[in-house]
C-alpha cells in the first residue's frame, strides 16, 4: 500500500493559501492556527497547506512566484 495522493485544483489550492496567509496574524494569532482552522474545509493534510504557504510566502519575499525558491540577483 502506497501513500494516497489527492489532485487539488489550482483554484482551491490559490484560495486556501490566500486565506491562510490573510487570516494567519488577524484572526488566529499564529499561521498554524490559521492551518489548522483550515485544512478539514479544505480535506488536505495541515502540513500540505503548511508547505503551500511557506512556497508562496518565500516566494512572496524574494519577490517571484514561489515555484523555484531561488533568489535572484537585484
Amino acid at each position: 500500500m502506497g501513500k494516497a495522493t489527492h489532485m487539488f485544483s489550482s483554484a482551491v489550492h490559490e484560495r486556501a493559501v490566500r486565506i491562510v496567509l490573510d487570516c494567519d496574524q488577524v484572526r488566529h494569532g499564529s499561521r498554524w492556527r490559521a492551518i489548522v482552522t483550515l485544512f478539514g474545509k479544505v480535506n488536505c493534510s495541515a502540513s500540505t497547506l503548511n508547505a503551500w504557504s511557506k512556497k508562496v510566502d518565500v516566494g512572496q519575499r524574494v519577490g517571484n512566484s514561489g515555484d523555484t525558491g531561488v533568489k535572484t540577483k537585484p
